[in-house]
């Protein structure tokens, strides 16, 4: 069931990247000469003009081959004989409609859900904001400068915090102006997290069900309780997108870890360990409901989507980025780069990815098996 789910997931996300790549070289003039969905062998095809349509024996991957993208071609349709702003425009049309595949569904969970938000609900026992000066009902726009428009903006920077005091923007209702105070955090020794001590407001979305069952088995209308609120359909798109957003930006953070040594290559993720992931969010989220399980999976979504339109554009070999800097450079020299010179680049770069994608896998494995997370 955990690869099914998984393959789903992987499907849809490759599907919609390469039918941005599609529908941009169709409309720029460019022959497609077959768009596929998985790789290795046909399993059926379809060809009713020009361009085939396949579906291939393993589900991971996809392609939008176009006439001319890898070899010479003189005819007047292929990817080549096009202007080099015109190419550019078919290489990032795959990451851009992964990014508009992650806000499209960031915006459904936002308007039908209940989640977290960057305001303060309350205080726990020991709170170093509200010994700061925060007060209930205050919003958390900043983190040390850095601007925060969801809670997972807001734990993304707590994930930096090392004890250091930290410096808190808040917007307070009926005050005009950010105010700005200077927190220590504390320590939380379980999670050996850092916390700033205070219980988050909670947002219903536009289409959200604010009738929740209470403790004692009554229903209630939850946003007549502090610090809870239901969204226009308005806020609900802008929460959409500020979660898009996350996504992306949660991608910059991890490389920029990894560059900087923060985090191991060892912390690395691939399809196995996405698999388990997936199978793990099906799983508790099907303990609770039919409704959360699905929920859960969007969430998946949204994240790979970002990922994927992230990590291709990357300016590495055998990736839509590599391929976009050889455009550029023929943008700046006026003149292609050699087809076989960088054919052999974008070789070598597909080899070095797939030692790379070995050696994650080889991490998934120990992380499921042998070290039980």
């Amino acid at each position: 069931m955990n690869i099914i789910l998984a393959l789903l997931v992987f499907s849809l996300i490759i599907f919609v990247h390469e039918l941005g790549h599609f529908f941009a070289a169709r409309k720029a003039g460019i022959l497609v000469a077959e768009f596929s969905i998985g790789m290795g062998p046909r399993l059926l095809k379809y060809q009713p003009g020009e361009t085939m349509y396949s579906l291939k024996l393993f589900p991971l991957g996809g392609s939008c081959q176009m006439l001319g993208e890898d070899e010479d071609s003189d005819d007047g349709r292929s990817f080549g004989s096009k202007p080099v702003g015109a190419r550019m425009i078919v290489i990032l049309a795959g990451a851009f409609m992964n990014f508009v595949l992650a806000l499209v569904v960031a915006v459904l969970i936002a308007s039908f859900n209940v989640f977290p938000e960057p305001s303060i609900r309350g205080f726990t026992d020991v709170s170093p904001i509200a010994d700061a000066g925060a007060m209930p009902g205050d919003r958390i726009t900043a983190i040390n400068g850095r601007r925060v428009n969801s809670y997972g903006d807001f734990r993304l920077e707590m994930m930096l915090a090392d004890g250091s005091p930290i410096t808190v923007r808040l917007a307070r209702q009926n005050v005009i102006g950010d105010m700005e105070i200077t927190v220590m955090p504390v320590l939380e020794q379980e999670s050996e997290r850092w916390l700033l001590g205070f219980m988050p407001g909670m947002g219903v979305g536009v289409f959200g069900d604010v009738y929740q069952m209470s403790p004692d088995g009554q229903l209630m209308d939850i946003t007549t309780l502090d610090g809870v609120r239901q969204l226009s359909f308005a806020e609900s798109v802008v929460k959409g997108f500020f979660d898009a957003v996350f996504a992306v930006r949660s991608v910059f953070f991890v490389l920029g870890q990894l560059i900087t040594g923060n985090f191991g290559l060892d912390a690395l993720m691939g399809p196995l360990g996405i698999v388990s992931e997936i199978g793990d969010e099906a799983a508790a989220g099907l303990a609770i409901s039919i409704g959360a399980a699905i929920w859960g999976m969007m969430q998946f979504v949204v994240i790979i989507s970002a990922n994927l339109a992230v990590l291709n554009l990357l300016p590495l070999p055998a990736l839509d980025g590599g391929r976009m800097v050889f455009l550029i450079l023929e943008a700046i020299r006026r003149k292609p780069v050699d087809p076989n010179r960088e054919g052999m680049v974008h070789f070598a770069g597909f080899v070095l990815l797939m030692v790379l994608a070995v050696f994650v896998a080889y991490n998934d494995v120990v992380r499921m098996f042998f070290t039980g997370e």
